[in-house]
């Protein structure tokens, strides 16, 4: 997707990632995790947390990519989680065409 001169959040205006919430919910749970893995000693601290911010950014955009085709969306009009089910296969073969 394009953004002409935009961003993100001025294509997907009611999304919940961008909000300041959901901002703050993130730092709290990365801060968690950091203070457990402090806590238990954990080697390569930095590493990890590295690792798993980059899991949580290739999360967030796969579900991203979901939505907006239209797959766990709730709401008026939204479609069953069996049939979102159904159609996931179809929606990432689709995907992976468009990459290919």
């Amino acid at each position: 997707m394009e953004l002409e001169g935009g961003t993100v959040e001025r294509a997907v205006p009611h999304a919940t990632i961008f909000r300041g919430a959901a901002w703050a919910g993130l730092a709290r749970r990365f801060t968690l995790e950091f203070l457990a893995l402090r806590a238990g000693h954990a080697t390569h601290i930095t590493a990890a947390m590295l690792v798993s911010i980059a899991v949580s950014v290739v999360s967030l955009f796969f579900n991203w990519l979901l939505m907006r085709n239209g797959l766990l969306v709730t709401g008026a009009g939204s479609a069953r989680l069996l049939d979102d089910m159904r159609r996931l296969p179809a929606v990432l073969r689709g995907f992976r065409g468009r990459r290919a």
